[in-house]
């Protein structure tokens, strides 16, 4: 009688041990409440960037113009996507100014680093023409979207042990803002092959007790 009673008593206890631990185990998280990559993603936008540019004179472009040139040309380099639109207005397919117009700043880009296969040039009729010519330079570019930071979050009752709803936030605002391409948050860049100059004078000042550069 008291075996059966011990063996009872035993699975009693061991009955009451599962479900005090089904009751304190905490609920299902997804893997996102505690990666902050998933919970404060950096994602990856476009915008259209504009620059309206006045016909230079007989020196060229100002110094002024010729700057905001370079800058669009770098910046679409950087973060571009796309077609570069160079549009200008025209009095007809056959306005001599305009297409000068337009083949100068054609060779501003491509001087300033825009492949030739990246512009897209047009003469625009839809209009009348203002004096002096101007032209529209359009082009799409990447932006890195930020996540919002600052959010409040209590601790009074967190059985779970997620981390606070800040967590990393500030990491990933930090990353988005320092990229210089945000196409690469998206697919990097390949890996560049290695320097054979540069592994030829590393083992040969490795070899001579130099330590290598």
């Amino acid at each position: 009688m008291r075996r059966r009673l011990a063996r009872l008593a035993g699975t009693t206890a061991a009955a009451l041990a599962v479900a005090a631990a089904a009751g304190c185990s905490p609920p299902e998280q997804s893997f996102a409440e505690y990666d902050h990559r998933l919970k404060h993603p950096v994602k990856v936008g476009t915008r259209t960037a504009g620059l309206v540019i006045e016909a230079p004179g007989e020196e060229g472009f100002s110094e002024a113009d010729r700057r905001r040139l370079y800058d669009f040309a770098t910046d679409f380099q950087a973060r571009g996507t796309g077609m570069v639109e160079v549009n200008v207005q025209a009095d007809g397919a056959d306005d001599a100014a305009a297409r000068r117009l337009l083949r100068r700043l054609l060779t501003a880009l491509a001087d300033d680093g825009v492949p030739a296969a990246r512009l897209r040039p047009q003469l625009v009729l839809d209009g009348p023409v203002t004096a002096p010519r101007r032209a529209v330079l359009v082009a799409r570019q990447h932006i890195a979207e930020l996540p919002d930071c600052g959010t409040e979050h209590t601790y009074e009752s967190n059985i779970a042990n997620t981390p606070g709803g800040n967590f990393g936030c500030a990491v990933q605002r930090n990353i988005g803002a320092m990229v210089v391409n945000p196409r690469d948050l998206i697919q990097p860049h390949e890996a560049s092959p290695p320097s054979l100059g540069r592994s030829v004078n590393t083992i040969r000042a490795y070899r001579q007790g130099g330590g290598g550069e």
